[in-house]
């Protein structure tokens, strides 16, 4: 999920159903419950189970950008011309150059922002799977 050693390979789905999830939803469907409390436990696990598969999918179908290229390339251009019309009358001193960049990098930073998070694990602000990595082998 994190493709940390994959070199060249980003753009491969990588979306596999895995053995281990499919013996363990085929085990939990083999249960056998004596009682309504052990139904109402099998039926909360299916659920749990199934909102997992669903997240794990949604997470590699929305891999793609969040902001459309097009849109991207409207919303820049707007700005530009929203930024120009800003300094288009006013005398070139410093506090309206100094503004003009301060406002810039301000709205630049933003849009940075927006796109990096469309990629939450890769990029400047990626989530961590440390602490996944320490789970998994007790889990296994």
């Amino acid at each position: 999920m994190w493709r940390e050693n994959v070199a060249g390979k980003a753009d491969e789905a990588t979306f596999v159903v895995s053995e281990t999830a499919e013996r363990f939803y085929s085990a939990v469907e083999a249960l056998k419950p004596s009682n309504t409390e052990q139904t109402s436990l099998k039926a909360r696990i299916i659920q749990l189970t199934t909102d997992m598969g669903r997240t794990r999918l949604l997470v590699f179908t929305q891999a793609d950008d969040a902001i459309p290229p097009p849109f991207f390339i409207v919303l820049v251009l707007w700005l530009v011309v929203i930024f120009g019309s800003f300094s288009l009358f006013a005398e070139p001193g410093p506090v309206v150059v100094v503004s003009t960049l301060v406002f810039a990098l301000s709205v630049s930073s933003a849009l940075f922002l927006i796109v990096d998070l469309s990629h939450p694990f890769q990029g400047l602000m990626q989530v961590s799977n440390h602490h996944l990595q320490m789970v998994l082998p007790t889990i296994e």
